[in-house]
């Protein structure tokens, strides 16, 4: 049963958007399998001040769990 167990930001070094650290945001994917797509503002919450950064690190939970499936 392949899933994401934690998302991590280790280092964030934005001047705005630093709610993406927090881990009641991130917990919004824990769980996740790559049965779905992930889609900011559908399944994904949006941060004000942080769209590129909730984007990429949507993108990158996709990217990695499919690169883990497919071991």
């Amino acid at each position: 049963n392949l899933a994401v167990q934690q998302v991590k930001v280790y280092n964030y070094q934005a001047t705005h958007g630093h709610e993406i650290t927090a881990k009641g945001w991130l917990k919004q994917f824990i769980g996740y399998n790559g049965s779905e797509s992930l889609q900011v503002d559908k399944n994904i919450d949006t941060i004000s001040g942080a769209t590129i950064s909730v984007n990429a690190i949507t993108f990158d939970v996709e990217m990695k769990t499919e690169i883990l499936k497919s071991l």
